[in-house]
């Protein structure tokens, strides 16, 4: 979740995090996002995760959350869906690109508002 959240990653260069990896628009929204959130102060967050739970077909899911990380509210409880792929637990694409979009509109009106 840090590296996912990363503003010093590229987005596009996320794909050891993030399976299948972010097509070039999405990365290029992920990327401003995550740009104007660090330009505020906000990044980089601290994430609980709790709740994992092993799935069938080499999947696991799990609750994620990222509590005060900025004044007054955090990023409400998020499930996500984790894949093993050559001995590495990555994020899927659509639970990442959740994720992302979770956290941008959790935090939008307040750091931008």
């Amino acid at each position: 979740m840090a590296k996912l959240t990363d503003p010093g990653i590229p987005a596009v260069n996320k794909g050891d995090v993030v399976t299948p990896g972010l097509a070039p628009d999405e990365a290029g929204t992920a990327d401003d996002h995550l740009n104007r959130l660090n330009g505020k102060g906000y990044l980089p967050f601290n994430f609980v995760v709790t709740d994992i739970q092993p799935a069938p077909g080499n999947t696991a899911g799990a609750t994620v959350t990222a509590p005060n990380n900025f004044p007054h509210s955090s990023i409400r409880p998020v499930p996500i869906v984790l894949i093993s792929q050559s001995g590495h637990w990555l994020i899927t694409h659509d639970a990442a690109m959740a994720f992302l979009d979770r956290m941008w509109r959790n935090t939008r009106d307040h750091a931008f508002g």
